[in-house]
């Protein structure tokens, strides 16, 4: 009997696409912030000057979480163009593919990773002086931002981060692959004491993604990391205490 072929059977299998499809699509990112985020900023102002009450960080909370939406589509549509023999659902079929393993993988990296994003963050804060805006601050406490970051960011940013950018970077090898796909990830929080903050977590996902060459693994863990933030974060709002 001979074993069927290895060729496009996983994620890490795919053709992958230079350097300027991840920035194509982080492009992408950014004009869809600017022209959801005016738009909805206009759209509160039009509410206040009605009467009603201030909705503004609610409505940038849902903009943000549009705009990765539209990174995560432009993405998954630079994939599928380079890999024009696939449709969309062949590639949701590999994005979607688990091994055995790979739950404790995910499990193992959760319980390092999330002490330590805490602990840099709160070594960031209490060393160096950093905060949250506390503008940016509200908005991430939103609801808005709260759903975004367990059912939109996971995908939307993995398809991104582990996907195109690791996918762009690996043919310099996988060293690259990981500390690039790190650092892009990493990068896109914007504030240094949330890029710092999430580092180890970044990492981890890149790792798992260098480790599994799949996908799901990595939505996995980035979706359980933020359910568990956001579940501190309602804690200590309930708590009363200060979330940033």
């Amino acid at each position: 009997m001979t074993s069927q072929p290895r060729e496009q059977q996983e994620w890490d299998d795919l053709r992958w696409p230079g350097l300027w499809a991840p920035v194509a699509a982080a492009a992408a990112y950014l004009a869809a912030e600017i022209v959801y985020g005016s738009l909805g900023a206009a759209a509160a102002g039009l509410v206040r000057a009605a009467g009603g009450k201030p909705i503004l960080s609610s409505v940038l909370a849902w903009s943000n979480a549009a705009a990765i939406a539209t990174m995560g589509a432009v993405s998954l549509a630079l994939v599928l163009r380079t890999n024009r023999t696939l449709q969309l659902k062949g590639i949701a079929r590999l994005a979607s593919r688990t091994g055995p393993d790979d739950w404790k993988l995910v499990v193992i990296s959760l319980v390092a990773v999330l002490p330590a994003g805490i602990a840099v963050a709160a070594l960031v804060t209490t060393r160096l002086g950093l905060r949250v805006d506390p503008v940016v601050n509200e908005v991430l406490s939103a609801p808005g931002s709260l759903i975004a970051a367990v059912f939109v960011a996971p995908l939307g940013e993995e398809l991104w981060a582990r996907g195109l950018v690791f996918g762009a970077l690996a043919r310099w090898g996988r060293a690259a692959a990981v500390v690039g796909a790190t650092v892009a990830s990493a990068a896109l929080h914007y504030q240094p004491v949330r890029v710092l903050g999430v580092v180890p977590v970044m990492f981890a996902l890149s790792w798992l993604r260098h480790r599994t060459g799949r996908l799901a693994p990595c939505v996995m863990l980035h979706a359980l990391y933020n359910l568990l933030l956001v579940g501190m974060t309602l804690l200590a709002r309930a708590a009363g205490a200060p979330t940033g």
